[in-house]
């Protein structure tokens, strides 16, 4: 079944992994105010598919002025997201799924 998922990012980092079914569709990034009241927590959402098996998904999340990899041109971009009332802005990049 195809339903729509939100996926807390619990730390911001350069590149961080999610686990979320495979070939999930991600839509937005925002911040999410149920994960923590009046704090800024990021959160993707994602179309996925319920009945799918889990895969780790990398995204990478750069800083406004902060340095990017020579291929960041074949990135997907997610979305841009403001943190802290202005304070900190990052834009956050889907890098795919992760195959062992």
């Amino acid at each position: 079944m195809k339903t729509i998922f939100k996926f807390p990012i619990l730390k911001v980092d350069d590149i961080v992994e999610i686990e979320m079914p495979k070939g999930a569709q991600i839509i937005s990034v925002q911040c999410a105010a149920s994960l923590a009241p009046n704090s800024d927590k990021p959160a993707i959402w994602a179309i996925v598919d319920t009945e799918a098996p889990k895969a780790k998904r990398r995204i990478r999340i750069a800083g406004t002025g902060h340095p990017l990899e020579s291929q960041a041109n074949a990135y997907t971009f997610i979305g841009t997201l403001q943190l802290y009332s202005g304070r900190l802005v990052f834009h956050f990049f889907d890098l795919g799924e992760i195959y062992d």
